[in-house]
């Protein structure tokens, strides 16, 4: 699909578009139904002020709810729709894109239609739950030993330190790419129990797994072996 032709549906689907926000914001109304609305309101206070004696204006609802219909005109921004899609389905579209289109704009009635239901039934704002975690050292506990400061070094002298020491800046880099993995793993498998999918599964060997990787992969290139040969150490007592 060529970018003109994606700027072209874009800007067919604008007018409709631009119809429901002044649908939304009651700036379609005419002069006609917003006085007949005006009217239809002062006759149902009065209904209330006098204790409900007047009959309900009836004739009067009908008549507003008849000029809403006209003046929403909902199937004409229908019309508008299903021509635009049609048009762009009727054109060489990759099979994949037809596909989506299919999916997503002719079956959406449906879709909504039983999602609308399940929201009832289950009091849901959203079908997709959505869970947060972070990732951050404090939670990285496995290589955590008091014999070992696994505290980010840069942080002193303002978080400069960094800068005018090479030994500081792989001590932090290495603690990074080390806690970064364990609460990576960590998020995985809370999702994973959440789905009643971590049965046999030995997160511990896992994390050794990584931190193992990680090292290897480090070990050519940090000057500071002292300290891969003390996280090595860290890794084997788990």
């Amino acid at each position: 699909m060529s970018p003109q032709h994606l700027d072209d549906v874009k800007g067919q689907l604008q007018e409709p578009l631009h119809r429901l926000r002044l649908l939304r914001s009651g700036g379609f109304a005419s002069s006609a139904l917003r006085n007949d609305i005006k009217a239809l309101s002062n006759r149902l206070q009065a209904m209330t002020e006098d204790g409900g004696a007047q009959t309900a204006p009836v004739g009067d609802i009908e008549n507003v709810m008849r000029r809403l219909s006209e003046e929403f005109d909902l199937a004409a921004i229908d019309r508008i729709v299903d021509q635009t899609a049609a048009s762009s389905m009727a054109e060489s579209l990759p099979a994949a894109l037809r596909h989506e289109m299919l999916v997503n704009y002719l079956v959406f009635a449906f879709w909504d239609v039983w999602t609308l239901r399940m929201s009832e039934w289950h009091e849901l704002e959203e079908h997709r739950e959505i869970r947060v975690d972070r990732i951050s050292p404090a939670d990285a506990n496995s290589l955590k030993i008091k014999e070992i400061d696994t505290r980010l070094k840069g942080a002193k002298l303002r978080h400069f330190a960094g800068f005018l020491s090479r030994s500081i800046r792989e001590n932090d880099y290495l603690w990074g790419r080390l806690h970064g993995a364990e609460r990576l793993i960590d998020i995985v498998c809370s999702a994973a129990a959440m789905e009643n999918a971590l049965k046999g599964i030995d997160i511990k060997t896992i994390k050794k797994s990584a931190f193992r990787s990680i090292l290897d992969t480090e070990d050519r290139w940090l000057v500071d072996k002292e300290l891969l040969a003390a996280v090595r150490e860290l890794i084997d007592c788990l």
